[in-house]
C-alpha cells in the first residue's frame, strides 16, 4: 500500500496536469487550499510563485517562451524578490516572444486581488499576457520593448510607465483605469493588408467611471495609416504629451465621456465624436486648432489572411475635398458642439477661435460647391466668406476691422496726395509762383517783408479801406458800435505788422547772393537750405493732413461729401466710400455680436 502511494504521488508530480515545482505545493496548499477561483490548482499546466517565474524566463534558452493555462502566485513579496532578481541579474534582456496566458493568485485576506509588476526588462520579440481571472493591476515600468505589447485581462489598471515601446500596443479586456506616464511610443502598427494598419487602445467595460490617463510622454508614427482608438473611456486626462498619430476618442457608440481634459499637448489630429457637459471638459483652443477630424473606423474581411481588419477613414476641413456631406455635417456638428461649450464655459476667446475655423471648412465647402456646380448664386457666397473671414475673422474681431479701415484711409490719402484739391490749393502752380518770389529774393530785387507784403496787398488794402470808412462813419452810427469795430481793424493790423517784422528780421543778408563772398555763400546758403527743407516739410504735412481729411471723408460718407475733388481723384473718392460702406457695415455687427456673446 505504501509502495502504492509512493508511486500515485509521482505520478501526480511529474505529470502534464498536475506538475508543481518542488517546495511550492506546501505554500500554495496552504494560502488557497487546493484550488482557487473554484479550480483545482492541478488543473494548471504549471503553478509557479512570481520569482520562480521570472527567474525561469531571464535563465531560458528555449526559442520560444509561451506560457499557457499556468498559475502564478503574485503579492507583494514575491515582487520584492523579483526586484532584486533583475537588479542583480547580469542579463535582462529577453530575446524571445514572451506569451503568458495565466491565472494570477494573491493572498485575498491580506493584499486583495492578484498584482502583476513588469519592470528593468528588455523584450526584444515582444510580450503578450492574457487571463481571465480577475485581479488588481498590470504595471509595466522602466522597460524596452520591442514588436508588440498586447495585454488582454480582466484588471482594475493597467500602468505604462518610463518605458520605450517601438511597437504596436494593445490593450484591451475588461478594465477600469490605463495610466500611461513618461512613455516614448513608437506605433509599427499590424501589417495587415495595403491600408490596414493601426495602433489600438481599447477599453471594454460596462461601468461608467472607466478612466485613462497620458501625461509626458511622446507617441509617435512614421505612418499616418496607423491610428489611435480609445474605446468606452468615461474619464480621458492628457497632459505634457505629444500624440503624433490620429487620435479617435471614445468612437464606440455606447461610449459616454464624463470628463475630458487636455493640458499642453500637441496632437496630429483629433476626432471627439462624444463631449461631456460643457464644465466636465477641459481644453483651450489653441491645442485643438487645425486638429479637429472626423475620422471614421472601419472594417472589413481580409481574405488573405482570413481575418477582420480595422482602417481609418481620413476627413478634416484642411485637406479633403469635402464632397461627402455627411461626413462634413458631423464635422460641421463637431465644431458647433464646440463653440457652445466654450461660450457655456465663457471663454470667449477659445469659442471665436473655434467659430473662425468652422466658417473657414464652410468657406471651403461653398468653394467646392462653386466648382462643382458654378452659379453667380455660388460664387457670391463664397466670395463674401472670404471676405468675412480676411476682414473681420467672420465677425468675430471688430478691432481687425477697424485696422483694415485705418489702411484704407491711409492708402486712399496718400492717392489724394498727388492730386489738386481746393481745401490747400497746393499744386504745380502754386510751387512755381513760390520759386519765382524765391528767385526774385536772391537776385536782390525784393525784400523779403516786401514780398509777404504783395501776398497781402488785397488784404492790406482792404483793412486801410475799413479804417477810412470807420472815420467817415464817426457821428454817422451809434458810439458803442466803434468799441466793436476798431478791436477787429486792430487784430488784423497787428499781424500782418507782425509777420512783417518777422520776415524782415529773415532777410539778415541784406544783399543779392551774386554780391556774397565765398564763404558768405556757404554760411547762409546752408541755412536757406535748411530753411527750404522745413518749408517743404511744411507743405508736404499741410497737403498730407487735407489729404487724409478727405480720405476720411470720403470713406465715411459714402464718396458724396463736401470733397472739393477734380478728375480721377473724385472717382476714386466713390470707391473708397463703397469699401468704408462695407467696412462700416461688417464693424458694426461684428461689435455688435462681440457685445451679444460678451
Amino acid at each position: 500500500m505504501k509502495i502504492f502511494c509512493l508511486f500515485a504521488f509521482l505520478f501526480l508530480s511529474f505529470s502534464g496536469k498536475g506538475f508543481v515545482p518542488s517546495g511550492l505545493y506546501g505554500p500554495i496548499k496552504y494560502e488557497y487550499g487546493i484550488q482557487y477561483n473554484n479550480q483545482p490548482l492541478l488543473e494548471y499546466s504549471r503553478v509557479f510563485t512570481y520569482y520562480e517565474f521570472w527567474s525561469e524566463v531571464l535563465a531560458s534558452k528555449d526559442s520560444v517562451l509561451n506560457y499557457k493555462n499556468i498559475f502564478i502566485q503574485c503579492d507583494y513579496t514575491q515582487k520584492l524578490r523579483v526586484d532584486s532578481l533583475i537588479a542583480a541579474a547580469e542579463d535582462t534582456i529577453v530575446e524571445q516572444k514572451l506569451t503568458i496566458d495565466a491565472t494570477f493568485g494573491n493572498d485575498f485576506e491580506h493584499f486583495g486581488d492578484a498584482s502583476f509588476y513588469i519592470g528593468g526588462l528588455t523584450f526584444l520579440s515582444g510580450i503578450e499576457i492574457s487571463s481571465n481571472s480577475p485581479m488588481a493591476a498590470i504595471s509595466i515600468h522602466h522597460c524596452n520593448i520591442k514588436s508588440m505589447l498586447r495585454l488582454v485581462v480582466r484588471s482594475e489598471y493597467i500602468g505604462l510607465f518610463g518605458c520605450n515601446i517601438d511597437a504596436n500596443v494593445d490593450l484591451g479586456g475588461t478594465l477600469r483605469m490605463i495610466q500611461v506616464g513618461l512613455c516614448s511610443i513608437n506605433v509599427r502598427g499590424i501589417n495587415r493588408g495595403d491600408k490596414c494598419m493601426q495602433w489600438q487602445f481599447d477599453l471594454y467595460n460596462d461601468s461608467d467611471n472607466n478612466s485613462f490617463s497620458l501625461y509626458d510622454s511622446k507617441i509617435t508614427s512614421i505612418d499616418l495609416s496607423y491610428f489611435w482608438s480609445i474605446e468606452d473611456a468615461n474619464s480621458i486626462d492628457v497632459r505634457r504629451s505629444l500624440i503624433n498619430v490620429p487620435v479617435i476618442f471614445n468612437y464606440s457608440e455606447s461610449g459616454i465621456i464624463t470628463d475630458l481634459a487636455i493640458h499642453e499637448t500637441i496632437f496630429k489630429r483629433i476626432t471627439i465624436p462624444v463631449f461631456p457637459v460643457a464644465l466636465k471638459f477641459w481644453c483651450k483652443w489653441e491645442l485643438l486648432k487645425n486638429k479637429i477630424c472626423c475620422d471614421r473606423m472601419t472594417s472589413y474581411w481580409l481574405q488573405e489572411t482570413n481575418e477582420i481588419v480595422d482602417s481609418i477613414w481620413f476627413f478634416d476641413g484642411w485637406t479633403s475635398e469635402l464632397s461627402d456631406v455627411y461626413m462634413y455635417d458631423n464635422l460641421i456638428a463637431t465644431y458647433k458642439t464646440l463653440h457652445e461649450m466654450y461660450k457655456t464655459r465663457g471663454d470667449m476667446e477659445s469659442a471665436n477661435g473655434c467659430y473662425v475655423e468652422m466658417k473657414f471648412v464652410e468657406t471651403r465647402r461653398l468653394e467646392f460647391v462653386y466648382k462643382t456646380e458654378g452659379g453667380i448664386n455660388n460664387y457670391l457666397k463664397f466670395k463674401l466668406n472670404v471676405f468675412l473671414g480676411h476682414f473681420a475673422d467672420y465677425g468675430t474681431n471688430p478691432v481687425k476691422t477697424i485696422l483694415y479701415a485705418f489702411k484704407t484711409i491711409i492708402f486712399f490719402a496718400i492717392f489724394y496726395l498727388l492730386f489738386y484739391t481746393k481745401w490747400d490749393n497746393i499744386d504745380h502752380k502754386f510751387m512755381v509762383k513760390r520759386s519765382r518770389t524765391f528767385i526774385q529774393f536772391f537776385k536782390g530785387e525784393q525784400k523779403r517783408e516786401d514780398l509777404y507784403t504783395d501776398s497781402f496787398k488785397d488784404h492790406v488794402n482792404s483793412f486801410e479801406e475799413f479804417k477810412q470808412s470807420i472815420k467817415e462813419a464817426k457821428g454817422e452810427i451809434p458810439f458803442f458800435f466803434f468799441l466793436f469795430l476798431k478791436p477787429v481793424y486792430w487784430t488784423a493790423r497787428r499781424k500782418i505788422l507782425l509777420n512783417t517784422w518777422f520776415y524782415n528780421r529773415l532777410d539778415f543778408t541784406r544783399k543779392s547772393w551774386v554780391s556774397l563772398n565765398k564763404k558768405q555763400k556757404v554760411g547762409y546758403g546752408s541755412i536757406f537750405f535748411t530753411a527750404l527743407l522745413f518749408y517743404g516739410f511744411y507743405l508736404l504735412t499741410i497737403k498730407f493732413l487735407t489729404s487724409l481729411i478727405i480720405s476720411f471723408n470720403s470713406f465715411s460718407s459714402l464718396g458724396f461729401g463736401s470733397l472739393n475733388l477734380v478728375g480721377i481723384s473724385r472717382y476714386m473718392a466713390m470707391i473708397e466710400g463703397f469699401i468704408g460702406w462695407l467696412l462700416l457695415a461688417v464693424f458694426s455687427v461684428s461689435l455688435f455680436s462681440q457685445i451679444i456673446q460678451g
